[in-house]
């Protein structure tokens, strides 16, 4: 909600923009749509989400790290379970939880 005070403060009125997909999630999305890519092909198909094949590896290792993706004969592929939704599911569990005062760890 905007506060209504900001207009004649000489602040601007509106809200700010929504965050669009990460660089990450346009891979994610590539992947789901074209199937196993190179690291070449990734930065030529969405040059905005990794400008060089140095980023492809950095942007993807926490979804490495978890599951999601695997790099296999020079290409990669996204987990035979990958769920799209799964990241946001966890957050909201981790805040449901938090919220009402247990204390959540990440194991190992």
């Amino acid at each position: 909600m905007l506060n209504p005070w900001t207009g004649l403060l000489g602040q601007p009125t509106t809200a700010p923009p929504k965050a669009g997909p990460t660089r990450t999630d346009k891979i994610r999305c590539l992947l789901l749509e074209r199937g196993p890519l190179t690291t070449t092909e990734i930065v030529r198909a969405a040059p905005d989400a990794a400008p060089t094949t140095a980023w492809v590896k950095a942007l993807l290792e926490p979804d490495i790290k978890r599951g999601y993706v695997y790099k296999h004969e020079g290409k990669w592929h996204l987990a035979a379970d990958y769920d799209p939704r799964l990241p946001r599911k966890i957050q909201n569990a981790i805040t449901l939880l938090r919220q009402h005062g247990y204390t959540v760890r990440r194991e190992a």
